[in-house]
């Protein structure tokens, strides 16, 4: 199963850190490790059933932190939930990237979501910017989880202010009922 096979392979991973002479790693994570829908407290949820991917990404985070930590290597640990950028990917599966296509297409913008969708973005070269310049400032063993959040906008305001700075405000956002 999913999870079992993922345990496997974190744990072969982290007994290669020694092998390789690893000074330096940097595990990409993600914004799951706090449960569906992101919990407000930002505390973690561990908890293999309502939260699987979530869980398996925290427990690589705990057995990745342990090895560096054991074998004095510096660990990065970017908590990913959405980032932004030019070149992202699955430009029309993804909420922010269908917004600006559909306003720069002359919309209307259509959202999907019938509950309340909460986004936070940081762009990603800024994400790579603090992990690269964090993971080589120093030599000393240590470990940094980033989360890259960002401010919390719910999907209907996040569209008006994509259509704002695109300067099409006048853009029809169409949404169904919550």
């Amino acid at each position: 199963d999913y999870f079992h096979y993922g345990e496997e392979m974190t744990q072969a991973l982290a007994r290669a850190i020694p092998r390789i002479g690893t000074e330096r790693m940097l595990f990409p994570s993600s914004g799951a490790v706090y449960g569906l829908p992101t919990r407000p407290d930002r505390s973690t949820r561990d908890d293999p059933e309502t939260n699987p991917y979530g869980t398996q990404k925290l427990r690589d985070e705990q057995r990745f932190s342990l090895a560096c930590e054991k074998h004095g290597v510096r660990l990065a640990i970017p908590r990913i939930f959405n980032v932004s950028g030019p070149l992202i990917n699955k430009q029309s599966s993804y909420m922010l990237s269908s917004v600006i296509n559909a306003a720069l297409s002359d919309g209307p913008v259509e959202l999907r979501a019938c509950r309340r969708v909460v986004r936070g973005y940081m762009a990603i070269r800024d994400v790579l910017d603090v992990v690269f310049g964090w993971l080589l400032s120093g030599n000393e063993p240590d470990r940094l989880i980033l989360d890259t959040g960002g401010e919390a906008v719910e999907a209907g305001e996040l569209a008006l202010r994509a259509l704002k700075v695109l300067n099409r405000p006048e853009l029809q956002v169409n949404r169904p009922p919550m």
